[in-house]
């Protein structure tokens, strides 16, 4: 873990007709000395099992966010929000995942007072599939560039863990990430991904499809915390320099 002195994590909730009756908890991250008026925004979205505040207690972000800053980097706020298991996109049971991260969060970040006409997004495993898909929709044409790590992609329905990343044969049409790549044509993108990973064949695959060619980081490690630990200051920066 990084041990850089950081800027407190502040928690606070929010309530989204996306997800009726639910308080949706999500936290954020400043510089340290740095106010939120005006600054960027690095959206955070977690993998499977995970919660908003995995980024900071596991992988320290807020860190190496810090860390960025002090050696120069362009200030950007982080924030994460809880997104359960639900593969960031509307789901069978009707709530609305990605709208709650474009419509709920952001309008909670513009209250803020923070730039939400400089978006980055940043996500691993599930997260980073759903940190590409925000981009290539609900977030179309307003976010800056994406950064993903080890990138839940799957080549079609019978590849996909059956009832956890999509519902149907259907939503996979709707939402799978194979089907929309070129909806992220010219959008800067970075993407790594462990050599020992399950996805690292897919996301090779992705890297080829997409235009411009990516930024990316194929290096040893598997799918685990210890590799987006250690991919996370390099994504940070890349998403800082296009901040």
């Amino acid at each position: 873990m990084p041990t850089d002195p950081a800027g407190a994590v502040r928690q606070a909730t929010f309530s989204s007709d996306a997800r009726p009756g639910v308080l949706e908890k999500w936290a954020l991250a400043l510089p340290p000395g740095v106010e939120a008026e005006g600054l960027p925004v690095v959206i955070v979205l977690h993998g499977w099992g995970d919660d908003h505040r995995f980024c900071f207690d596991e992988l320290g972000l807020h860190h190496y966010q810090a860390r960025l800053v002090a050696e120069g980097c362009q200030p950007f706020a982080l924030v994460s929000l809880d997104g359960d298991h639900s593969y960031w996109h509307r789901r069978a049971d009707g709530v609305d995942w990605a709208r709650l991260v474009s419509e709920g969060l952001v309008q909670e970040l513009a209250k803020l007072g923070l730039d939400i006409s400089r978006l980055g997004l940043i996500g691993w495993s599930m997260g980073g599939y759903g940190a590409l898909r925000l981009a290539a929709e609900e977030l179309h044409g307003k976010v800056r560039a994406v950064a993903s790590m080890s990138t839940a992609i799957y080549p079609d329905w019978e590849h996909c863990p059956q009832g956890d990343a999509f519902d149907s044969p259907a939503d996979f049409e709707a939402n799978g990430l194979v089907n929309r790549l070129d909806r992220l044509d010219g959008l800067p993108i970075h993407l790594s991904c462990g050599v020992n990973d399950f996805y690292i064949d897919m996301s090779k695959r992705m890297a080829e499809e997409l235009s411009p060619a990516p930024q990316t980081m194929w290096r040893r490690g598997d799918h685990s915390a210890n590799f987006w630990r250690r991919s996370a200051p390099v994504q940070l920066r890349f998403l800082a320099d296009h901040l």
